[in-house]
């Protein structure tokens, strides 16, 4: 499933299929992503402001959705770029490290993600508020979170410095 996922995410990110809102079946989001492209089914804008009227910053986003679904790569194992989204001086980065160390996070599978809220901090910092739903060796199915995120801009991207569940 997690191959699977993977495969449709890559062709949204490169957008060769249309996004899907966050259904949280991988089965109906490929559905909506073909049914746009096909022309069946007209796309659904994604809410462009938080709840205070403030515009997302695109690119944050998109950074933030790509490390959730990188967090499966990184936990099962297999080749990932998960350490290119952390501070590596950072609480983040020991969190992660000791969580993949325990092996409670075997066989991760992301299934949804959804960018709640961006909150522009100044100087380059933002808070982040992110829900997620996904299973693991250690979960009893599927579970979900919902995490405040510190994001740090850098010259390049951004890097993730700290999280704190605030939801589950």
């Amino acid at each position: 499933m997690q191959e699977k996922f993977l495969a449709y995410h890559h062709l949204t990110f490169t957008n060769e299929l249309a996004i899907s809102p966050n259904i949280g079946c991988l089965e109906c989001m490929v559905y909506y992503s073909f049914a746009v492209m096909d022309g069946n089914q007209d796309p659904i804008s994604k809410n462009e402001v938080d709840e205070k009227g403030v515009p997302f910053t695109p690119e944050l986003e998109t950074f933030m959705e790509s490390y959730a679904y990188e967090l499966a790569n990184f936990f099962n194992g297999h080749p990932s770029a998960l350490l290119e989204y952390l501070d590596r001086d950072g609480p983040a980065m020991m969190y992660i490290h000791n969580n993949r160390l325990s092996g409670n996070f075997a066989d991760h599978t992301t299934h949804a993600v959804d960018v709640q809220n961006i909150l522009d901090l100044g100087d380059g910092a933002y808070r982040v508020t992110m829900h997620r739903e996904y299973e693991h060796a250690t979960s009893d199915g599927i579970g979900s979170s919902t995490l405040d995120y510190t994001i740090q801009e850098t010259p390049f991207a951004f890097e993730i410095v700290n999280f704190q569940a605030i939801g589950r």
